[in-house]
């Protein structure tokens, strides 16, 4: 396994919020906005108006749980690329790059996390030596068994 640093103190609120970033989801208004632009944009089928409903009902229940940006980013990929219209599995091929990236970085946010928690020292300075050194001899001396 790779080496990672030890993180200190100051560092774990931004470590903890990248670890904790979820993008809102993707809603049912963007899935819609969306297969609306790849279906005008790509070559056409006549369709019934049932058809075109139960196609706009697979593709919000097939995307919902992608990241709105993840789709976006996706669906406008596949505008350039694509000359018919994608299916479902293809929008979330082409998300699934994307979204990797996003869920790498929190769980190396998240591993850094830990390793603070699991290994973390505040560092010694040498007049706190000098000091508890100090405070140790004090507490022996008035040691009722030193008296």
């Amino acid at each position: 396994m790779f080496e990672l640093p030890v993180p200190g103190p100051k560092f774990l609120p931004a470590l903890r919020a990248v670890a904790a970033a979820e993008p809102p989801l993707a809603t049912h208004t963007d899935i819609n906005g969306w297969v609306i632009k790849l279906s005008t944009a790509m070559a056409k089928r006549n369709m019934s108006d049932l058809d075109a409903k139960l196609t706009l009902s697979a593709y919000q229940d097939g995307l919902s749980d992608l990241a709105a940006c993840d789709l976006a980013h996706a669906c406008v990929h596949l505008l350039r690329t694509s000359r018919f219209m994608p299916t479902v599995a293809e929008i979330r091929e082409a998300a699934a790059p994307l979204s990797a990236v996003r869920r790498y970085r929190q769980g190396r946010a998240s591993m850094l996390i830990l390793r603070h928690e699991r290994e973390w020292v505040a560092p010694v300075d040498d007049d706190e030596t000098v000091s508890a050194g100090a405070l140790t001899a004090k507490a022996l001396a008035a040691h009722p068994s030193k008296r």
